[in-house]
C-alpha cells in the first residue's frame, strides 16, 4: 500500500489528478482506495464529480459510479496509520 499526499488550495485542482490516479488499477482489486476528506460535504461533492469523470461517456455525462473508494476523515486516516 502506497501513501500519496497532495496539498491543494482548491478542490478543483485536486479533482483531475485524483480521477487519473483512480483510473489506474492498483493490483489489489478487493482493497478499497482510501481518500481522506476534511468534511462530509467534500465527500458528497467528490463522489459525484469522480463519478462523472470515471464514467464511460466522459466528463459531462453522469453515467459513472464511485465504487471501491472509502472516504475517511483525516483523523481516521491518522488513526489507521
Amino acid at each position: 500500500m502506497a501513501l500519496r499526499v497532495e496539498i491543494v488550495d482548491s478542490l478543483d485542482s485536486l479533482l483531475e489528478p485524483l480521477a487519473e490516479l483512480l483510473r489506474t488499477p492498483t493490483g489489489a482489486l478487493l482493497m478499497p482506495e482510501l481518500v481522506a476528506i476534511p468534511a462530509i460535504g467534500v465527500r458528497l461533492w467528490l463522489a459525484e464529480e469522480l463519478a462523472r469523470r470515471l464514467g464511460t461517456s466522459g466528463v459531462s455525462s453522469s453515467d459513472g459510479i464511485t465504487t471501491n473508494i472509502e472516504f475517511v476523515f483525516i483523523g481516521g486516516l491518522i488513526g489507521r496509520a
